[in-house]
């Protein structure tokens, strides 16, 4: 739409129009100043009598020559005026009618963000119906796999105690079966429950950690005090070992596994599983060294965790 504006209309330019004007307003005052001229020369000549009959008819036909002109120029002058106006109006109307085209075209494109908002919402709802419906068909087959444990285990206990009834099976055997049956029965019924408990509320392909584990104690002191600045719960359920510290603090290994502060690292908890001590960290250092007077060091474990660490220097 604004290429359309920056070209011509068609139409005269302003400019022209106000030089035109300037020209026939500046020819209409020579001509009043040459008619103005004339008629005092006439009646100067027709006072001191200088002037014949013929002279005076001549200068009259000049001077009605010279107002003719001037209105002539006149005239020439409405019809510009006349003519400027009628190109306002055409290009009045033009501009109209391209400021209400931009008024269509800004009310189309608020209605089609309106559209988008409206199909990205519902994609939105769809795609949470689907892990609804995913979720709860989960659930559903884990709970059906929990009734068919139980229903074998009730059908089971139900057969083998009609055939005891019915004198089939003898009293120690059906001890036995019946002992074997409900501790198999209980052990993965017990089992599955828990499963089902455990899962998470949005995801039921994955455990909810958080409320199986809790949080882990990484921001208190032997003495049970709270660390100052310790991290938030958030921060350290998306950390793993000294990534849960805070800057002048470090992570002591297991059987500790947590953070103190780097003026407790004499503590006589960790000196007792640590003799030679915990080095501090100091932003590029590894925990290595925390490692050499375990025993546990020389273990194939103890080797890979080794070289993890090495990896950091």
């Amino acid at each position: 739409m604004s290429a359309g504006l920056d070209q011509s209309l068609g139409l005269a330019e302003a400019g022209q129009l106000n030089d035109r004007g300037s020209g026939i307003i500046e020819n209409i005052r020579q001509l009043q100043t040459t008619e103005k001229g004339l008629f005092e020369q006439l009646q100067r000549g027709a006072a001191a009598m200088t002037l014949n009959s013929s002279q005076q008819q001549d200068m009259v036909n000049q001077i009605k020559n010279v107002s003719d002109a001037r209105s002539a120029l006149y005239g020439e002058l409405q019809q510009n005026q006349a003519f400027y106006k009628n190109n306002v109006g055409v290009a009045h109307n033009i501009l109209t009618q391209e400021t209400d085209a931009l008024e269509v075209v800004e009310r189309e494109l608020h209605h089609a963000e309106k559209r988008i908002g409206l199909i990205r919402e519902q994609r939105a709802n769809r795609l949470r119906l689907v892990e609804i419906n995913r979720y709860y068909g989960d659930k559903y087959k884990h709970h059906t796999l929990i009734l068919q444990y139980v229903t074998v285990v009730f059908a089971l206990i139900l057969v083998l105690t009609y055939l005891y009834n019915q004198g089939f099976v003898p009293a120690f055997l059906y001890t036995t079966l019946f002992v074997i049956i409900g501790t198999l029965g209980s052990y993965y019924i017990i089992k599955e429950i828990w499963d089902a408990y455990s899962r998470d509320s949005m995801m039921y392909q994955q455990y909810n950690w958080t409320g199986l584990r809790g949080v882990p104690d990484q921001d208190a002191t032997p003495d049970g005090n709270k660390i100052p600045g310790s991290q938030t719960e958030e921060q350290q359920a998306s950390c793993v070992g000294q990534d849960c510290c805070q800057p002048s603090s470090t992570w002591v290994p297991q059987p500790l596994n947590k953070c103190y502060p780097n003026n407790q690292l004499n503590d006589q908890v960790i000196l007792a599983q640590f003799p030679q001590g915990i080095q501090p960290y100091n932003g590029n250092s590894e925990l290595t060294s925390a490692f050499g007077s375990n025993e546990l060091i020389n273990t194939p474990t103890g080797q890979q965790l080794n070289a993890q660490l090495a990896k950091y220097n």
